[in-house]
């Protein structure tokens, strides 16, 4: 099943109908939206007297390095110690870091960016539970991605995965990719995404609700699944606007929303 563009249109989502040329995706790049600012610290849910900080950690707010090894190292303690990261306001470059069990990283104010240090995935987990980002803000720079997932953010094989109040931005593949995983994506925004901004396969009970799409190459969701099955993930209440298809093809590429091999998929709103 395809919700396409035009169907999207009469539903008041306000699709472009126009491709999205690499000079529009390299300009609005450029600015990457602020998360809302209603955003207060600290971030719902977290205590910082029980959370590993970025000082904790080492971590250096606006540092020009690649500080993936300090990030990691972070991940991993504080996923031992079962509390959360909570990363001070300012850009952290890193790349290829490996989420674990119960990971929850958070930003203060929302005002973290993790930013895409070169060519790669930023965040990645596989067979990794109760995986929580929010508050966060992520960076592609329209760098290539080149991983299979082709995403900034991707999880295999992971429950519970919660994605709350992240802003996904210029990425140069997908924004996240998801296989084999249940949760929730909401109250999330995306914007500038060369490829699709949420693709999700063969999914475990899982809800993409209230976010913001914009500005997206080829699809804004996509649930699929590698054989013809049930599926039962809801898809409501988000806001797809500019989806181009830059692939082109016959009617898989250039949807706002599109629905393959998967049964039981409720999209509304």
């Amino acid at each position: 099943m395809t919700v396409n563009r035009r169907g999207l249109l009469a539903a008041g989502l306000g699709l472009g109908s126009a491709g999205l040329g690499t000079a529009t995706l390299a300009a609005v790049a450029g600015a990457r939206p602020a998360l809302a600012q209603s955003v207060s610290p600290p971030p719902p849910g977290i205590d910082p007297a029980r959370a590993m900080t970025a000082m904790d950690a080492g971590l250096i707010p606006d540092s020009p390095e690649d500080q993936s090894a300090r990030l990691q190292a972070a991940v991993d303690q504080a996923a031992e110690q079962r509390v959360p990261l909570l990363l001070a306001p300012g850009r952290y470059r890193a790349v290829g870091v490996r989420l674990r069990a119960g990971t929850v990283i958070s930003g203060m104010q929302g005002a973290a960016t993790l930013a895409l240090a070169r060519p790669g995935a930023l965040l990645l987990a596989q067979d990794a539970d109760r995986v929580s980002l929010q508050d966060l803000a992520l960076d592609g720079g329209m760098l290539d991605i080149g991983t299979p997932a082709n995403a900034l953010i991707a999880l295999q094989s992971c429950r519970d995965v919660t994605l709350c109040r992240i802003d996904v931005a210029a990425s140069g593949g997908r924004g996240v990719a998801l296989e084999g995983c249940g949760g929730r994506i909401y109250l999330s925004r995306f914007s500038v995404i060369a490829d699709a901004a949420v693709f999700a396969r063969d999914s475990t009970g899982l809800d993409i609700t209230d976010n913001t799409i914009t500005d997206c190459g080829n699809n804004g969701i996509q649930v699929w699944r590698s054989i013809i099955g049930e599926d039962g993930t809801i898809v409501a209440r988000n806001r797809i606007a500019r989806i181009a298809s830059k692939s082109g093809g016959s009617g898989q590429n250039g949807n706002g929303i599109n629905v393959f091999r998967a049964g039981s998929v409720l999209v509304e709103g």
